[in-house]
């Protein structure tokens, strides 16, 4: 059973699909756009409004028993297709609301136009359900066939390659509206800065870049190199004695929080390896690496909170702060929300699940210099999954050391993770344990994250992440794991 409960309408990167028809770079002939009034019938209740038809494409909102609708439709050759998509089921045995997706076509393009809807993956009957679109008030005819009329491309759409990739600007440089340096400057781009590649022109030096899973423009290919590159050519090696050396270095002390939910009381699976995940992990902090540790097992919403809430109380500036969380968690694509499920969670019920937003404010409010969020759960959807990083070389560590830190490593992105295949943990914890094993001395986050990610992508189909945990106060900082077999804590 997998770590993550993914709730209706889950994030889809787009950005990929946009691409295909590179539309927000090469713009097409804009047609006039018409208001178009509209009925919305489901369940024997009407829900009206105004939407919009431009360039053969109709879009339109409503709310629908306070929950948001959105209805898009297509024009082509005397037809026009609908999909409305939102919350529009409730099933008697679940007191919340599902996702549910309606489909119809009419054939009319003047007048009053009816469209019998039917449901996919609805919960409930949504028989009944139509949309009544009334292009009789739309205008002039020849307004309505403006309107109408598909756009128009300007110049042929380029051919591109997927990347899907994280890279590092390596030179100051812009980001272009066309793959033409003359181009409009949409965005200025710093050295070091790092950037989402989504694509590259067919047989040309450009990258299409985005930032939030939008589309953005197009940036020189040489002013950009992939992270991973630029992260091995780095120097490994830490300071020399020149410059102080590792042993002048003031790391501060080290703190762990380690929470492990597998018997869930409620209603959700339990899993397998999540506690047990949690016990090797603390064991191997305080043992090698001298962290004081608190240990939570099955653990509530009440005693995670108060956990936190301790660290706010007692930690100060040379305190560094690890919190690794194995246990379920959630996605909601509708609120933008991320959250971890403690014990005494049920489904479909958020009274006591614990959300991204929760966890940065308690974050921003805890004094220690370098904090890490480590969860193998569902855990990144609403937080930054830009990557970051900085050029390393023979200053690095002193530079991180003196930073304030605020960053977050999951064991994937918004998909369910793997609760088994490592040996007797979960395959993000084996390779987690294995590396936290591996390492002899001095390691910043950044590069235990990329000894950690390869041995998961190669085993299952997640992918690890690492970021600043958004608006958290993060300052250009990283966590280090010392290893100090030497010095346990009490």
């Amino acid at each position: 059973m997998g770590r993550g409960i993914l709730l209706p309408g889950a994030c889809r990167k787009a950005v990929l699909a946009v691409l295909a028809t590179a539309a927000f770079i090469l713009p097409a002939r804009i047609a006039l756009a018409v208001d178009v009034p509209f009925i919305f019938s489901i369940r024997g209740l009407d829900y009206s409004g105004n939407g919009v038809l431009q360039n053969g494409q109709f879009s339109a909102s409503v709310m629908v028993s306070g929950k948001p609708v959105q209805i898009d439709g297509q024009l082509a050759e005397g037809e026009i297709s609908v999909t409305v998509i939102g919350n529009l089921t409730q099933a008697a045995s679940s007191p919340g609301w599902s996702s549910c997706s309606l489909l119809g076509t009419g054939n009319a393009l003047v007048g009053k136009v009816l469209i019998p809807l039917a449901g996919s993956a609805c919960k409930t009957s949504v028989e009944g359900a139509k949309l009544v679109l009334d292009l009789s008030q739309a205008g002039s005819d020849s307004s309505l066939a403006s309107a109408a009329r598909p756009a128009e491309p300007t110049a042929a759409q380029p051919a591109i390659d997927p990347i899907d990739q994280t890279y590092v600007v390596l030179r100051a440089t812009d980001v272009r509206q066309a793959a033409d340096n003359s181009s409009p400057s949409l965005k200025s781009l710093s050295a070091n800065q790092t950037i989402t590649v989504v694509g590259r022109l067919k047989d040309r030096d450009w990258f299409v870049v985005s930032e939030t899973d939008k589309p953005l423009g197009y940036v020189f290919a040489e002013d950009l190199k992939p992270q991973q590159q630029v992260a091995a050519a780095a120097p490994a090696a830490a300071p020399s004695s020149a410059s102080g050396g590792i042993a002048e270095l003031d790391f501060g002390r080290f703190t762990a929080l380690v929470i492990g939910n597998d018997k869930y009381q409620n209603g959700l699976p339990s899993l397998k390896t999540a506690v047990g995940d949690a016990v090797a992990v603390a064991q191997v902090l305080k043992k090698a690496y001298g962290f004081k540790v608190t240990l939570l097992t099955n653990a509530t919403r009440a005693q995670m909170l108060a956990a936190m809430n301790q660290l706010r109380q007692t930690l100060t500036w040379d305190d560094n702060l690890l919190i690794y969380y194995a246990g379920h968690g959630s996605f909601d694509a509708s609120g933008d929300e991320g959250y971890w499920l403690p014990v005494d969670a049920r489904p479909q019920d958020p009274t006591n699940w614990i959300s991204n937003a929760d966890i940065t404010t308690m974050l921003k409010a805890i004094q220690a210099r370098h904090i890490i969020v480590v969860a193998d759960s569902c855990y990144s959807g609403s937080l930054s999954r830009s990557a970051f990083t900085d050029i390393r070389d023979t200053k690095y560590l002193e530079r991180i050391v003196q930073k304030k830190a605020r960053t977050v490593m999951t064991s994937g992105g918004l998909e369910p993770v793997a609760d088994a295949g490592g040996a007797g943990h979960s395959v993000f914890a084996s390779a987690f344990l294995a590396v936290l094993d591996s390492n002899t001395g001095v390691m910043d986050a950044q590069t235990f994250f990329e000894r950690v990610r390869k041995p998961v992508i190669l085993n299952t189909p997640q992918t690890p992440e690492y970021s600043n945990l958004r608006a958290a106060g993060h300052d250009g900082g990283d966590f280090v794991f010392k290893r100090d077999d030497a010095k346990q804590a009490p």
